[in-house]
């Protein structure tokens, strides 16, 4: 669950769900929804501004 933190962090958005799905030799799995595009997108332009 660490690692799956550090991700979070990272991104600057999301949780974490102790759930058993995803690759079974994975530390955790990221799951994306389609808001999370918009929030990407925010961000890189936001890095576009003077």
């Amino acid at each position: 669950m660490e690692s799956a933190e550090v991700v979070k962090n990272a991104l600057g958005f999301g949780k974490i769900e102790p759930t058993s799905i995803g690759e079974i030799g994975s530390d955790f799995t990221v799951r994306l929804g389609e808001d999370s595009v918009d929030i990407i997108n925010s961000f890189q332009e936001q890095d576009k501004l003077p």
